[in-house]
């Protein structure tokens, strides 16, 4: 008698699971590059990974993401991209986020990169315009300079300079956003821009443009003045609405805020060139800055730096990092009328951004502000500091409200492993800060 092997297709698998009652196993479908891929990639990243934008690396095509997927999934899998540094989990403060990926992204991602990275059918994919600022109503830019380092102990291969930027006529308002394009990003350290009022009285009896034309005169050879700090010795600041680091994209203001700007305001742009690089110095920059203005807004903002390292330098003994140790860590904590006395006599303020600064030995920084019982309570939160990626984070929901009262703190730790001697708090590129930059609202009507 013929032995016949039985041979079962799926099909009959599947008929006499579901007889027998037991669920069909739905098979794992295909992740294809074209359905499931190229639009998470066009959405996330685009903005920055194409011809002309900021990221070294392009991902525009099927045969360029192929040829980096290992590298994109051990990126997105991290974390690390899209940059997005500040603790988004609820844990902490809650961010507005829209740019990161999700768990679920994620996992498409990585999933296509360790198969076969099948193409699938062609399909038009959008790409999205280069990231830039929307609105934006005018541009001004820094002179074409050469930096010459400061030298020192708190600035030893740096140069901070500031240079006028006169307000375009009929751009009076309220900055609602800006764009910082440095034309050397290799030697940018950071830029602000101050709104000064040229015509207020400061010490010694002189104006805010006397005292900027003095600076501006004790090196005539050279445009722009030294301005470590703020707008340079004596100039008095109405506000900071302008903060760049690396890796800052354009900022929008949440809707309805903005920073006044009169019409007879001047904007003082500081930057801050780092030459610690043998290999830039000698060459120049010209950093571009585009800006968007609003004839009204709901609330005027203010930009508060709280760096308690960084203030150590004007008492009788700075605060200085121990050396030779991975985990260096300092705190302090405060009252917002005590950092911020002008702040005093408002009722309150809204925390609506940070932006979290150190320099390249950073590895953590976390802000607190005082709860409903003013006890600390964590407020941002940044556990793998990147000093290539910094930026503006904005809440979201309804914001912390802060009084004069309410206590705030800071705490920052660096890795000083490879450092001889202590660390020196400073300007320079190799001292270091603790600085949070907090973006805060002010009551309506003021």
């Amino acid at each position: 008698m013929q032995r016949r092997t039985m041979r079962w297709s799926a099909l009959a698998v599947g008929a006499l699971a579901a007889a027998c009652g037991t669920p069909t196993p739905t098979p794992n479908p295909e992740v294809t590059y074209y359905r499931d891929v190229a639009p998470l990639v066009s959405q996330k990243c685009l903005g920055c990974h194409q011809a002309g934008g900021v990221a070294p690396l392009q991902l525009e095509t099927y045969a360029q993401l192929k040829t980096n997927a290992a590298s994109v999934a051990a990126q997105v899998s991290s974390k690390r991209m899209p940059p997005y540094l500040v603790t988004h989990d609820g844990t902490c403060g809650n961010f507005e986020a829209q740019e990161t990926l999700s768990d679920a992204q994620i996992a498409t991602l990585t999933r296509w990169a360790e198969s076969e990275m099948v193409e699938g059918d062609l399909t038009h994919i959008d790409k999205p315009s280069i990231t830039h600022l929307d609105g934006a109503t005018t541009e001004v830019k820094t002179p074409n300079l050469v930096p010459v380092a400061q030298g020192g102990q708190l600035a030893e291969l740096d140069e901070y300079r500031c240079y006028v930027a006169e307000v375009p006529a009929g751009q009076a308002g309220y900055l609602t956003g800006y764009e910082v394009t440095p034309g050397n990003a290799a030697l940018v350290h950071h830029v602000l821009g101050f709104v000064i009022d040229p015509a207020k009285q400061v010490t010694g009896g002189h104006t805010n443009a006397e005292v900027m034309a003095a600076l501006d005169a004790q090196d005539p050879d050279r445009t722009g003045w030294p301005c470590y700090g703020l707008a340079g010795d004596g100039v008095a600041v109405e506000s900071v609405p302008i903060s760049w680091a690396p890796g800052q994209g354009p900022v929008s203001y949440p809707t309805g805020v903005g920073a006044a700007l009169k019409a007879t305001d001047k904007l003082v742009l500081q930057v801050h060139y780092n030459l610690a690089d043998p290999s830039v110095r000698g060459q120049s920059d010209q950093t571009a800055v585009k800006l968007r203005v609003a004839p009204t807004v709901q609330r005027k903002v203010a930009f508060l730096f709280y760096d308690p390292l960084l203030n150590s330098l004007f008492s009788q003994q700075p605060t200085v990092i121990a050396p030779h140790d991975p985990h260096a860590k300092l705190s302090w904590d405060s009252t917002l009328g005590a950092e911020f006395p002008y702040l005093s006599p408002l009722p309150y303020v809204d925390l609506i951004g940070v932006l979290p600064h150190m320099h390249g030995r950073g590895v953590k920084q976390q802000l607190s502000v005082g709860d409903a019982n003013n006890t600390l309570a964590c407020a941002a939160d940044v556990q793998r500091w990147d000093f290539g990626w910094q930026k503006v984070y904005f809440y979201s929901g309804t914001p912390t409200r802060l009084t004069k009262d309410s206590r705030i703190g800071i705490s920052c730790e660096w890795d000083t492993s490879h450092d001889e001697q202590a660390v020196l708090p400073g300007w320079g590129t190799r001292n270091e800060m603790c600085l949070t930059v907090m973006m805060v609202a002010l009551p309506e009507g003021i």
